[in-house]
């Protein structure tokens, strides 16, 4: 059974950490639920269809807040879909798609982590 799903996440905070570069955390407990590091998920970065094409954003952090699994992404701004993105604010509406890509577990006794792409 696939765990894939077309769900509208709610913006919880963006902060501009440097220049163009986004930390932006994010709500959609059908997608958290399936997120693990190493998956990834597509956000639509539009009012309309242009652009056109959804942008994949890694999962960059993941927290429960009063049981409800949150997740970050960590963006930098590079055209059209991703300058859209970092005018949203908390409480905006995103359309997302995932999580997509294959997942792993990460030992929580683990200290020195070398992952190699």
């Amino acid at each position: 059974m696939s765990d894939l799903k077309l769900e509208r996440a709610r913006i919880v905070s963006q902060e501009e950490l440097y220049d163009d570069t986004y930390l932006m955390w994010l709500s959609c407990p059908a997608v958290g639920r399936g997120a693990s590091p190493g998956r990834f998920l597509m956000i639509h970065c539009a009012d309309s269809l242009d652009p056109l094409l959804p942008r994949p954003m890694s999962f960059h952090r993941f927290r429960d807040v009063e049981g409800e699994r949150q997740f970050a992404i960590l963006y930098d701004v590079r055209g059209r879909g991703t300058a859209w993105l970092s005018g949203r604010k908390g409480g905006d509406a995103l359309t997302v798609f995932g999580p997509l890509g294959r997942g792993f577990e990460i030992d929580s006794g683990s200290e020195n982590i070398l992952l190699v792409a």
